[in-house]
């Protein structure tokens, strides 16, 4: 009976893991700041890590799923030529805007209207089943404040939990943050002629 015991914890723990990746000197989200604090220009590239290039305008206007290998490639090199990110809050509307050339190439509204809380505003959450052989749910959220020391951050997290295979039980915890560098002052842009 100790031996099934044991087995049985060794069984559960082994499907159980966490990991949270972040820039160097990181901190966390300031609770204390407003939207309008977020209002500025920034630089698509954020601060690698694990040396990755992560684009903010990615997390900003994702990638579509089921992507051809070809479409993928050329959706790429249209955000790495992305040179910065305007954040304007215009009434109860956040507005992005992705600078290429000195003009705007896209621009998103999102309603600010419950996305805001303790410093942090959710750009998206989403739900779903992980994959079909596992049963148990997927999270995941993205969230962009400033933290403590004044730098613009992103948090991507996921959440996944389960059983794989039908059988095995798993947990899976990420969290990864990024550091986005702020331009000095704030630039206006015309929207670019096609």
């Amino acid at each position: 009976m100790i031996y099934f015991r044991f087995l049985l914890i060794l069984v559960f723990f082994s499907g159980v893991g966490a990991c949270a990746y972040g820039p160097t000197n990181n901190v966390d989200f300031n609770n204390k700041i407003s939207l309008k604090d977020l209002d500025g220009s920034y630089e698509n590239e954020m601060e690698t890590t694990e040396n990755n290039l992560n684009l903010f305008s990615a997390y900003i206007w994702p990638y579509p799923e089921n992507l051809q290998y070809k479409e993928l490639l050329a959706l790429s090199n249209k955000h790495k030529n992305i040179d910065l990110i305007n954040i304007s809050l215009l009434g109860s509307e956040l507005i992005f805007e992705a600078i290429d050339n000195n003009c705007v190439i896209l621009k998103k509204s999102i309603n600010v209207h419950y996305r805001f809380e303790s410093g942090q505003f959710k750009l998206e959450s989403s739900y779903s089943n992980w994959s079909e052989v596992h049963i148990g749910p997927k999270f995941n959220k993205k969230t962009i404040g400033l933290d403590l020391n004044d730098y613009a951050k992103l948090r991507s997290l996921d959440r996944a939990g389960g059983l794989a295979f039908w059988v095995i039980p798993f947990a899976i915890f990420e969290s990864r943050d990024y550091r986005i560098k702020r331009v000095s002052e704030k630039h206006s842009f015309a929207e670019c002629k096609t």
